[in-house]
């Protein structure tokens, strides 16, 4: 049996901005709302301070196998199998910034390194468009959170940088 083969969606740059302040405004800029407990941890999150291009790979937790529900570390452990990976959460800051076309309906999350803001529950960014209005938002999630196999989620092709 062949292993699912996973393409790149599309690729983003780290690094073009150096602190998540930078990235917000330039965001705001761009027209997308930020909702106020992204911001929050936006606040959190490390730049790096090179340019660097990461491929982004987009799959619904059922292309990962899965078929009943699920918890965060069971996708990130799936998707390690397949040599897929977690980002550094600036991937979502960088994703809001350079991701402007994308269609009403559409809702990506970031598989992303935990932010420590609200306890030992996991933080995650995701990218939104509503009636047209593009939005980084973020939720909070107990650890235990079970999500359904039709979500979709942005991974890494390769470890973190």
């Amino acid at each position: 049996i062949m292993p699912p083969q996973f393409p790149v969606w599309r690729t983003v740059i780290l690094g073009r901005h150096k602190t998540p302040k930078a990235y917000l405004e330039s965001i705001k800029g761009r027209g997308r709302q930020i909702v106020p407990y992204a911001r929050r941890i936006a606040a959190e999150v490390s730049c790096v301070q090179e340019e660097i291009e990461l491929p982004l790979v987009d799959t619904s937790a059922a292309g990962l196998g899965f078929t009943d529900i699920y918890t965060y570390y069971d996708l990130v452990a799936r998707a390690a199998t397949f040599d897929l990976h977690r980002y550094p959460a600036e991937v979502g800051l960088a994703l809001a910034d350079q991701y402007n076309d994308q269609t009403s309906g559409d809702h990506r999350r970031i598989a992303m390194e935990r932010i420590r803001v609200s306890g030992d529950g996991l933080d995650v960014f995701f990218l939104r468009c509503v009636r047209g209005e593009l939005r980084l938002e973020t939720g909070y999630y107990p650890v235990a959170y079970q999500w359904y196999p039709d979500r979709r989620w942005i991974l890494a092709t390769r470890k973190s940088v």
